[in-house]
């Protein structure tokens, strides 16, 4: 037995829509706080009677899409990309969004482990991210704390995030990739600058890497 079902017209992703999905979607919605528009293709299979409920693969696209994670609250807009929804796991494939001038891709997981738990995986690439109070407060306590001692101003070239979540943790597992390229031309606001609390004097166009990993190691490297 096969099914395929369609939706060319776009649906926006409302109470109404949350309401009318299962617990594991509803659940991921709210934690990404999800909001925008959607169409899908869903083909829903049963190989044998012995098989006793249809299995589900349905490809979600989002347009004009707001994504805030409760657990890393940076928000995007102009959020485009797709879910494609199994039995066994969500993949997030081809997201991208937008903050300010900041671009932000995102690829991921979400393992279902049961009805009502799972395990979420996302890495997030970011490039021309302004150094503002919005960035500072979405960081997890580690790397707030080395932000206030650092004291970064303008923008930063690129950022890794990579973001581990099992239902029932405290807190996710966060690490972050910072890198700064020297560029000769660089443009006024568009360097980095440090004014460490512990160094008397403010560093300018810095260059290099700074590494903060989920055990609360943080490194610099090649910094100048």
């Amino acid at each position: 037995i096969e099914v395929r079902m369609r939706q060319d017209a776009w649906l926006p992703i409302d109470a109404r829509l949350h309401a009318a999905t299962g617990p594991t979607v509803r659940g991921v919605l709210e934690d990404l706080s999800a909001r925008g528009e959607l169409n899908f293709r869903s083909v829903l299979r049963r190989d044998s009677l012995a098989q006793k409920e249809l299995s589900k693969d349905t490809v979600i696209f989002v347009r004009k899409g707001g994504l805030k994670y409760d657990r890393f609250p940076y928000p995007l807009q102009d959020v485009t990309g797709k879910l494609h929804v199994t039995d066994s796991e969500f993949r997030f494939e081809d997201i991208e969004g937008f903050n300010d001038s900041c671009v932000v891709t995102c690829e991921g997981t979400w393992h279902v482990q049961g009805p009502d738990s799972g395990l979420l995986q996302l890495n997030l690439a970011a490039r021309d991210i302004p150094c503002d109070t919005e960035l500072r407060k979405a960081l997890p306590a580690g790397p707030r704390e080395i932000w206030r001692d650092l004291r970064p101003a303008g923008t930063i070239d690129h950022a890794s995030i990579d973001i581990k979540h099992q239902t029932g943790m405290s807190r996710p597992k966060i690490g972050v990739v910072v890198t700064q390229l020297r560029r000769e031309d660089e443009p006024d606001g568009r360097s980095l600058e440090m004014k460490p609390s512990w160094f008397p004097l403010s560093m300018e166009r810095v260059t290099g890497s700074f590494k903060f990993s989920p055990n609360g190691e943080f490194r610099l490297k090649d910094i100048q």
